[in-house]
């Protein structure tokens, strides 16, 4: 009995001492596990809120590109109708000084031969009146 009794006190002893090593050693485990879970989550928040970020720049940005664009197309078309104005006073204008030009070519035509025409009618008529006089 006494055997078994130093045997029971031994095994109690060394046996507590290995649930006492094992507690503890779960016990870390219970630590590490909850510090790397708290890694994995703090990981994960901080890539999920990276990746928000740049959603919500990526949609900023997109969103003046776009606007960027219709902007772009209407300077672009404001350019184009102002040119086609321009270029529609220019041909009106180059039409005008045209018809001006044709109308004074016409004129001084019409001067040149109406003069030409009195110069010959005078001329004649001198002609006739010195042909009576002899």
């Amino acid at each position: 009995e006494v055997k078994n009794h130093y045997n029971s006190n031994l095994l109690m002893r060394y046996w507590k001492g290995w649930r006492l090593f094992l507690s503890k050693t779960h016990q870390l485990y219970d630590v590490i596990s909850v510090s790397k879970q708290h890694y994995n989550n703090v990981l994960l928040n901080k890539c999920i809120r990276a990746w928000k970020n740049y959603h919500k720049r990526s949609c900023v940005m997109s969103v003046k590109r776009e606007r960027a664009t219709i902007h772009y197309k209407l300077v672009i078309k404001r350019c184009v109708v102002v040119q086609w104005k321009e270029n529609v006073h220019r041909i009106q204008h180059l039409r005008n000084m045209l018809l001006l030009s044709l109308q004074y070519q016409c004129h001084s035509i019409l001067k040149k031969g109406f003069n030409i025409w009195w110069n010959r009618t005078n001329q004649l008529l001198e002609q006739v009146c010195e042909e009576e006089r002899r």
